[in-house]
């Protein structure tokens, strides 16, 4: 009896220090103890450190949960840091270990525009989010931030900026990675510029884009306009390695007789033959004879030439070419002394690029674009009958992509 009761007065003694550690304010509790709180631990390692390492959490939470219901703002958990002399200070830190998440946010209201999470920042330069990702090293990917978008038409991110800012920057290289037949980048600017691409560096390239497939034709760029805009404006040199095929050309410049107010126009002069056309005007000697020299790389150049000359002031039944090209030089005869000629030579290319890439002036089209044209408006024809042309949501919109197997009037592809 006596053991019990001296039992009785140890128990009360303890729960009455612990008691005491904890006062009421009001309708507040809390505890005056200088050192760190644990649940779930008795070596609590911050003021306040809860451990749950029980396999059968009640419900889907573990370790510790926190809810609020108000109608106006209000915050379940709250946590500030305020250090103006540390790097690094978190009002809120959060790790994982294995397959688990540091942080996870859902937002199961059907209302738009509901979130899972929300992250402010107020200060100058300040980061409403910010991610650090560090794999010592080793040669694999790792992400500051990982965001999955599963729903059919799911963004991933989506981020909007300010008058004058930016909805997105990166200090350093972008990957866009899409493993389906889709966009891996669509950007849309709604009456301003979709995107601007610049570089400042030496060499350095703007946008970079390339296509690397092997079964069908690819395109690294392919640009649309519809209606009265372009598909592209380029200001300034642009330069093109491979073949450049196009529905029709020309040039446009300030109009040489009323610059300030007209434009003028000319179309380029085509051929079936990858040809090459020189001319110029000749003065005959004392024997009715001009030898015309041509560039040093004329006949390293050029094969198949074809000859045109015009007396100039009188006629000349008997002028025509008594050389022909030979040491990158032909000879004219048949006209009168100090007579002047126009002449004119054309070559077919003879380079080691135009004999591996020569153009077939008529091929079949593919089987998949055979009753379709690239132009059907010009035909009379439906829009959805263009080459390329499918059903393709930006908006609403309905735009042509690029679906041709092969490039269109090459041979050798």
């Amino acid at each position: 009896m006596k053991l019990l009761r001296l039992f009785s007065l140890f128990l009360a003694s303890s729960i009455l220090s612990a008691c005491t550690l904890w006062e009421q304010s009001e309708d507040h509790i809390y505890n005056r103890n200088d050192g760190n709180v644990g649940v779930g631990t008795s070596t609590p390692d911050s003021k306040l450190t809860v451990i749950d390492e029980s396999t059968t959490p009640i419900g889907n939470f573990s370790g510790m949960s926190a809810t609020i219901s108000s109608p106006s703002e209000a915050r379940a958990i709250y946590g500030a840091a305020i250090n103006p002399n540390s790097v690094f200070n978190y009002g809120g830190y959060f790790t994982s270990a294995g397959n688990s998440y540091g942080v996870f946010g859902e937002a199961s209201d059907e209302e738009r525009g509901r979130a899972g999470g929300l992250f402010h920042s107020y200060g100058k330069e300040g980061r409403g989010v910010a991610g650090f990702a560090f794999n010592n090293g080793e040669d694999v990917e790792n992400y500051g931030g990982y965001f999955d978008a599963r729903g059919k038409r799911g963004v991933g991110v989506f981020a909007k900026g300010g008058e004058d800012g930016y909805a997105g920057m990166f200090n350093g290289n972008v990957k866009i990675r899409e493993d389906r037949v889709t966009q891996a980048l669509v950007v849309d600017g709604k009456g301003g510029i979709g995107g601007t691409l610049a570089t400042e560096l030496k060499g350095g390239l703007g946008v970079n884009g390339g296509a690397y497939i092997t079964s069908q034709q690819g395109y690294a760029i392919w640009a649309q306009a519809q209606g009265i805009a372009a598909a592209a404006l380029f200001d300034g040199e642009v330069t093109v390695t491979g073949p450049l095929i196009k529905s029709g050309g020309g040039f446009m410049i300030d109009h040489p007789l009323d610059p300030a107010n007209k434009y003028l126009y000319h179309s380029f002069v085509e051929s079936p033959d990858m040809m090459n056309v020189y001319n110029g005007n000749a003065t005959l000697d004392s024997k009715g004879e001009a030898t015309v020299k041509l560039p040093l790389y004329f006949e390293a150049l050029n094969k198949n030439f074809r000859y045109q000359l015009t007396a100039i002031g009188a006629g000349a039944p008997n002028l025509h070419v008594a050389k022909k090209i030979s040491g990158n030089s032909f000879t004219i005869a048949g006209g009168k002394p100090g007579m002047e000629v126009s002449w004119q030579v054309t070559g077919t290319r003879d380079d080691a690029y135009a004999k591996a890439h020569r153009i077939s002036p008529e091929i079949s089209k593919e089987l998949t674009n055979r009753g379709k044209f690239l132009h059907p408006k010009e035909f009379g024809k439906s829009e959805s009958l263009k080459i390329g042309w499918r059903r393709n949501r930006i908006d609403g919109d309905n735009r042509s992509q690029p679906l041709i197997n092969s490039a269109v009037g090459l041979a050798g592809r």
